[in-house]
């Protein structure tokens, strides 16, 4: 089913293009300019950049990386392929499609060594798939867990996956052991994250309907320990630091932003409007996170309060980046075809 529809904003109308397959929602944003000047925000500049994913117009982003200001790579769906730029984003060529599957993350941690990782749609088995050579060949790897949901890489020997445990390599994704877990029945982990290459923080929900979880690790991923064990369904975490550190999350009465400045002992919370799909945290306490319906929020003081950034775009956003020495971002849209590029 198409669903073809017109969005007014305060500065442009937006018009999507909604594509309903197997019960998945996927949307589709174009920007026509209209005579209201948009405000950025103060220490960023945001424009929409209008990818072309040459011979596959109707494909939809899920998730995108960049190493620098101009080589970057995202996965898609229609088709499910991994996808190259050297320009920022405006030019996109596929390096790989991978057929039968449906892909999830995209992961590069310089310009050669990067990891893929999704589901096989015929087994309903993960996936994982590592680079060496910068995406120009990929080689499938064994998962340590039957559906991983995590995956995070400090380096390009050490990497971790989740879902209900917590997996090590540090050969690249060769090979994986299970690391020390406190157990408390999680559900799921949905999300990791190192701020370095000993702290790290992980994510998820001991059940279906909660309550959330929040576990950390102070010796590279060896060893993890509950930070929070109630509350919401924590969904995405990011910090520049082991001290302060923000988790997106979602319960019945609403998304909203966790934030800890004292590594995890104390933590208070902040509501906001949409569910969150990405949030980026930077040493000098500025901060930004992505949601539903084209939501853009920014901090200044390390989480305790965001504001609205005024943006036209009304599609669902996800995953920010941020490179050259944290001077420029990307933000790439959650199921369409949205990306944003920013300067400080």
């Amino acid at each position: 089913m198409i669903i073809l529809r017109e969005v007014k904003t305060r500065s442009c109308t937006l018009v999507s293009v909604s594509f309903i397959l197997s019960g998945f929602l996927f949307v589709s944003c174009k920007i026509k300019p209209t005579d209201i000047d948009h405000a950025a925000p103060d220490s960023m500049e945001w424009e929409i950049i209008s990818p072309n994913f040459s011979g596959y117009e109707n494909c939809m982003i899920e998730d995108g990386t960049f190493v620098d200001s101009l080589q970057g790579w995202c996965v898609t769906h229609g088709p499910e392929a991994v996808w190259h730029t050297v320009d920022g984003g405006l030019n996109w060529s596929i390096q790989k499609l991978f057929e039968g599957t449906w892909l999830y993350h995209v992961i590069f941690v310089d310009a050669l060594h990067g990891w893929v990782n999704g589901e096989d749609n015929g087994k309903f088995e993960s996936i994982l798939y590592r680079t060496t050579d910068g995406g120009e060949s990929w080689i499938r790897g064994d998962t340590p867990t039957y559906y991983t949901i995590a995956i995070h890489f400090v380096s390009q020997s050490v990497g971790f996956v989740a879902h209900s445990q917590i997996y090590r390599t540090t050969d690249g994704g060769v090979s994986w052991d299970t690391v020390s877990v406190e157990d408390i029945g999680y559900f799921g982990l949905f999300d990791l994250h190192f701020s370095d290459d000993q702290n790290g923080w992980a994510v998820g929900s001991k059940s279906r309907s909660g309550p959330g979880v929040v576990l950390s690790s102070s010796d590279g991923g060896e060893n993890w320990h509950i930070k929070r064990e109630e509350g919401d369904c924590a969904l995405v975490v990011h910090t520049d630091n082991s001290i302060d550190v923000c988790v997106a999350c979602l319960s019945p009465g609403g998304p909203s932003i966790l934030i800890t400045h004292d590594g995890g002992d104390t933590w208070d919370s902040v509501s906001v409007p949409e569910t969150l799909h990405g949030i980026y945290l930077l040493g000098d306490g500025t901060g930004w996170a992505t949601g539903n319906s084209g939501l853009l929020m920014q901090t200044t003081d390390k989480g305790n309060t965001w504001s609205e950034v005024d943006i036209p775009v009304d599609c669902s956003l996800g995953s920010i980046v941020f490179v050259e020495e944290d001077r420029v971002a990307f933000i790439f849209g959650k199921h369409n075809r949205t990306l944003l590029h920013g300067r400080r």
